[in-house]
């Protein structure tokens, strides 16, 4: 098989297991047969690494399983008080910021 990206040969030595869906959405179905190492490493790194930014509010108040870890709680701020606090998992206010 030939990386999608680079198109170079993927073999023992260079393969890397991808998620088809990342990991931070919910997705659980993964290939070798895709990206090099090299490659997978910039797709994580610039692609994967902000959709899962972006998506964490989402994912954490639908309270999305992850094939590995959970999502970081969110940082907001109460707009009536100002008062800064973090939600964890499920929508649940964890603690305030000092």
């Amino acid at each position: 098989m030939k990386c999608y990206r680079c198109e170079d040969i993927i073999d023992d030595k260079n393969s890397s297991e991808e998620h088809i869906i990342i990991n931070a959405c919910g997705g659980r179905l993964k290939s070798k047969n895709l990206l090099c190492k090299k490659c997978n490493s910039i797709f994580g790194d610039k692609f994967d690494c902000e959709l899962a930014r972006t998506t964490n509010v989402i994912t954490n108040l639908l309270m999305v399983k992850r094939h590995h870890g959970v999502p970081q709680p969110i940082r907001t701020t109460r707009t009536s008080t100002g008062e800064k606090y973090y939600l964890d998992y499920g929508g649940v206010s964890c603690s305030s910021e000092n």
